[in-house]
């Protein structure tokens, strides 16, 4: 149900336009093994995942890894990394996504945008605007889009 969102759509298509021919796309932390289907819409490349804990639908149209993203190691580089709304819930967002940009060419990076401090639990860093997300990348994004309704926005940036 959820892969059907806006940025979900706008996420696999920077990434269709970003990757090269039969690339490599890494996803981190974007529920994939609970049901999450977006990467489906990136058949020709090759797809590795890694999420936090074993779901209840294991994702086999990709390399599936279990594990804390920040204890990792990934076998070489990656053309793209995806990470939508997940870094919301990192405690220290600056060094997660400074590894995903070591290892990644391209980073498609969505968090909520906006939402009110205690709206969702688990959210370490709500509200979240565009100075925050800048503050944790290191810079601005080469383009972003808010997509979605209030209060339940989402900012997605390509940065590349």
């Amino acid at each position: 149900q959820r892969k059907r969102l806006d940025y979900y759509y706008t996420a696999t298509e920077w990434a269709k336009r970003h990757t090269p021919e039969g690339g490599r796309i890494l996803d981190v932390g974007g529920g994939t093994s609970l049901g999450c289907r977006y990467l489906d819409r990136l058949p020709d490349f090759e797809r590795t995942v890694v999420e936090l804990k074993d779901g209840n639908h294991l994702y086999r149209e990709a390399d599936v890894h279990f594990c804390d993203f920040m204890e990792w190691e990934p076998d070489g580089q990656y053309d793209t990394v995806m990470c939508l709304q997940c870094v919301e819930h990192v405690r220290e967002p600056w060094p997660f996504i400074q590894k995903m940009r070591e290892i990644g060419s391209t980073l498609i990076l969505s968090v909520p945008f906006m939402w009110p401090a205690g709206l969702e639990d688990g959210h370490l860093h709500d509200p979240i605007d565009r100075i925050k997300l800048k503050t944790w990348v290191g810079r601005e994004p080469n383009c972003d889009k808010v997509s979605g309704r209030k209060p339940w926005e989402r900012l997605i940036g390509l940065y590349l």
